[in-house]
């Protein structure tokens, strides 16, 4: 063999690490963006209910964010 039995070793773990860290930070974001247009859709449909479970969602992310009245810059909203 002409390494002599030694290989030459580059790590990617470092890169991959970061890497995985940004992708979970972007699906961090466009889950918060979901669950807002999920819950304006609720208010546009109110009077009506939803389950205990989503209805539960709903109050925690209106604990958060205010119900979309009028355009807005939503950038802190989605933070």
């Amino acid at each position: 063999s002409t390494s002599a039995a030694k290989e030459d070793h580059v790590s990617m773990g470092g890169f991959s690490a970061r890497k995985a860290l940004q992708v979970v930070e972007n699906v961090e974001t466009i889950i918060a963006i979901e669950l807002m247009c999920a819950t304006q859709g609720i208010d546009l449909l109110r009077p009506l209910k939803s389950t205990l479970p989503l209805e539960s969602l709903y109050k925690m992310v209106r604990d958060s964010v205010s119900k979309l009245e009028k355009d807005r810059f939503m950038k802190p909203d989605i933070e």
